[in-house]
């Protein structure tokens, strides 16, 4: 059945009650006591619903026999302790113990499945697979169809040996004898997609027709819905429970406690505990009747117990030769690695104890199956509490303080940082705060950056412990690859060169020069001044920084101006090279104006008096060329005019 159609069904449902709609509800008559079935919703999720006091409380019940932790099939039945549904797999059947289901079988794909799966009080299985009605003996392993009835089942249920079904029409009686006599009875229960009978008393059950996200109370004596709503929030599509089968809730006597009286003397009390008390139940000791089960101010001896309910009655005998103040075994596990997380004590203990005993801890009640979490180290101090509230017994743990647990440190050379290295300490996980010192640097990060080769020592201090650590930078230079460089002079004619050569594989290599990145074999071409060349690793980190000056020799500073005055005064007497300038294979020629040669000097400090063959030439204009190797072995030719003056 579609969930929207659900729905709206059940507002035409509550609008036909004359009841309010207040979201999801389940309409039923309260009762102090509480009453329990189980449902499972659309998602195929099991829970176990009880209803107490108009207030519904629901448990997820974990099956262990499905693909899926709490998936199961969307027809269930429970017959004694015995939990049934079908999944694709086939037929599976479950033990329930205390609430849970567990010991898992699958009975086989045998069995045909269907919308609808009850039980009755033989344990013959009924299911309903849309019109058709079939019953399932387990004893014989054998499937028999009943018949066809004009409506198709969405669940069954016994009550009083009659079976009933709900559907989308109503609730029907269906006519074992004849299915297609079957019969709708309370239409106004229609679109139930599940019926459900829980224990009221000894001598009665209540039913409850599931209607999407709801449930109505139905009066299947009278055929009529009765009750107020209850809100139970959960989707079911099918219930299930003891009664099923039609049957009564049997009387069963669980345990019975006995704990000594607070302050303690010599008399206690005796608490009689049926798990499914149901509100008809009384509770007898030795003539004393009530409705709890419990009797206090008992001296030791022997007691007759009763209970009794509207239809049956149970007794026992129990001998108490004296009321003791009984202490329950209770483990204790510690997490007290303050490292990995705060301190954890858990006490555990069987879940019968639970109601019997409490802890107090820092002045508060806690169960006695609980979890202290945030822990500091230190002793730890919980007292035991019997049901009476005396003091029992008295447990001291022990946390521990933690030790920093090292992991070993990080070295790595620096990026961008020439041959600086960096350390990054490492500890196991913790959540105490460490603090870290290497020199005169602290911090809580345990990294340290732009160190230089050496050795150093790391001092980890926390609130609980200190330790430290040898750390070596290595020398990062003497593992770096040689790179060497020819520079070469700039000249008024020529620009100087620089060119980097690596001894080893250059490839990735790159050089960085005024912001500008160039392959490491490229040839720079400067003029004269200072440069910064950046060396780059393939990885893109920095490897070395080379300064490179670059000298230039100006030509107009190789020779003197264009003029000079021979007249015997000593000053600029001679037209020669100034002081200083050196030349290889230095070649000086003086012409006239006419290209008459009348000067020659392959001496650089050798120059021209202004005579010729001995005598003085006329004052004027002359032309000179002048040959030479420079510093960098190339040949260099000059020339220009000069002017004598006497």
């Amino acid at each position: 059945m579609h969930q929207l159609c659900k729905l709206v069904s059940f507002r035409r449902l509550l609008q036909l009650f004359k009841y309010p709609a207040i979201g999801v509800s389940v309409f039923i008559n309260s009762h102090v006591f509480a009453q329990s079935f189980y449902a499972v919703d659309r998602r195929g999720v099991i829970s176990r619903l009880t209803i107490k006091d108009s207030t519904v409380t629901r448990q997820i019940v974990a099956n262990p026999c499905g693909q899926d932790e709490f998936r199961t099939g969307y027809s269930i039945a429970i017959y004694k302790n015995y939990f049934y549904y079908f999944d694709f797999t086939g037929l599976i059947r479950a033990t329930i113990v205390k609430g849970e289901l567990t010991n898992c079988e699958n009975l086989g794909k045998g069995y045909s499945g269907g919308n609808a799966l009850t039980v009755d009080k033989n344990g013959i299985l009924y299911v309903a697979n849309g019109y058709n009605l079939y019953k399932i003996d387990l004893a014989a392993k054998s499937q028999v169809k009943i018949g066809t009835m004009p409506y198709s089942g969405e669940d069954l249920l016994f009550y009083k040996n009659e079976l009933y079904m709900a559907s989308f029409g109503g609730i029907v009686k269906v006519n074992l004898a004849d299915p297609s006599q079957s019969r709708i009875v309370i239409p106004e229960a229609r679109d139930a997609s599940g019926l459900v009978s829980a224990a009221y008393s000894g001598s009665k059950n209540k039913i409850y027709a599931l209607v999407g996200v709801s449930a109505v109370e139905i009066d299947l004596d009278n055929y009529k819905v009765v009750g107020q709503p209850i809100d139970i929030d959960v989707d079911v599509v099918d219930g299930a429970s003891a009664v099923e089968d039609g049957e009564f809730l049997k009387i069963q006597i669980d345990s019975i406690r006995q704990y000594a009286d607070c302050p303690y003397t010599g008399k206690g009390t005796i608490e009689v505990i049926c798990e499914n008390k149901l509100p008809d139940y009384t509770f007898g000791l030795n003539g004393i009747t009530n409705n709890t089960g419990i009797f206090t101010g008992l001296s030791p001896g022997t007691f007759q117990i009763k209970v009794r309910s509207s239809a049956e009655e149970k007794d026992t005998v129990i001998t108490v030769p004296r009321f003791m103040r009984l202490k329950p075994p209770i483990n204790i596990t510690t997490s007290d690695d303050l490292c990995v997380a705060p301190g954890q004590i858990t006490l555990t203990t069987d879940a019968a104890n639970d109601t019997l005993y409490s802890i107090k801890y820092n002045n508060a009640i806690y169960s006695v199956n609980h979890s202290y979490a945030n822990l500091k180290a230190g002793n730890h101090q919980f007292i035991v509490l019997n049901k009476a509230g005396c003091e029992i017994d008295t447990i001291n743990v022990l946390l521990h303080k933690c030790a920093i647990q090292l992991d070993g440190a990080d070295i790595q050379q620096e990026c961008n940082l020439i041959f600086k290295g960096s350390v990054q300490i490492k500890t196991k996980a913790h959540t105490a705060v460490y603090t870290y010192k290497l020199g005169d640097t602290t911090n809580q990060t345990g990294i340290f950056n732009g160190l230089d080769k050496g050795n150093y020592k790391v001092t980890i201090t926390s609130a609980d412990d200190t330790t430290q650590m040898d750390v070596i930078i290595p020398d990062y230079a003497a593992s770096s690859p040689v790179i060497s460089y020819n520079a070469t002079k700039a000249n008024c004619e020529t620009t100087g060169s620089v060119k980097f050569n690596l001894m080893g594989d250059a490839t990735g290599y790159t050089i960085k020069l005024d912001g500008q990145v160039y392959p490491f074999l490229h040839e720079f071409k400067l003029y004269g001044g200072t440069y910064s060349f950046t060396v780059i690793k393939p990885d893109g980190c920095l490897l070395n920084l080379y300064t490179v000056t670059i000298t230039s020799e100006a030509c107009d500073d190789r020779f003197l101006p264009n003029t000079f005055t021979p007249n015997g005064d000593g000053i600029n007497d001679i037209f020669e090279p100034r002081a200083g300038v050196t030349a290889d294979n230095f070649k000086f020629r003086i012409y006239t104006r006419y290209g008459g040669l009348i000067f020659t000097s392959d001496n650089s400090h050798v120059g021209w008096n202004g005579t010729s063959n001995g005598k003085p030439v006329p004052m004027g204009v002359y032309y000179w060329t002048a040959t030479y190797v420079n510093d960098e072995w190339r040949l260099i030719t000059e020339g220009g005019y000069v002017a004598l003056i006497r």
